[in-house]
């Protein structure tokens, strides 16, 4: 069963790079703009299963923490050193604020977490769950209206 799931996802991923590839090819869009709003959205998508799941069970902190962990380890591990290495930035303002918002989640996620409760446990408060959730909504608004 594990075989199929890993050629499923290798399957998966390699469609869903083929269709990134066709759609910014057809609007004549740039390919990191691609990237960015079709290509990781839909490799997200099985971590938003597992977190529905997951907080349709009542853990609603440890839905938002596996993603919010996940994306800020995904980006500063795998994406941040390559960038500094191998890719050239040809839109550094685009560059930057991508990577203030990888930053930034991190973050807040410290610091909700470690001075956000009262209480002598570290967990979220229902409000600090909908502020780290908001950001996404805000980070797209904010990359079409002022960066793109």
């Amino acid at each position: 069963m594990a075989m199929i799931g890993v050629g499923g996802l290798a399957g998966g991923a390699f469609l869903t790079v083929k269709s990134t590839e066709n759609i910014v090819q057809y609007f004549k869009i740039s390919d990191i703009v691609g990237g960015l709003f079709i290509t990781a959205p839909m490799t997200a998508l099985p971590k938003v299963f597992a977190t529905w799941s997951i907080t349709r069970s009542g853990q609603i902190s440890s839905g938002i923490t596996s993603v919010i962990s996940d994306h800020a380890a995904t980006m500063s591990i795998a994406m941040f050193p390559l960038a500094l290495v191998g890719v050239q930035i040809s839109d550094f303002k685009l560059f930057a604020n991508n990577l203030f918002f990888v930053f930034l989640v991190p973050v807040l996620y410290a610091l909700f977490i470690h001075f956000g409760n009262r209480n002598s446990e570290h967990v979220f408060l229902r409000s600090q769950v909908i502020a780290l959730g908001s950001l996404l909504p805000v980070y797209v608004i904010y990359m079409i209206y002022f960066v793109i």
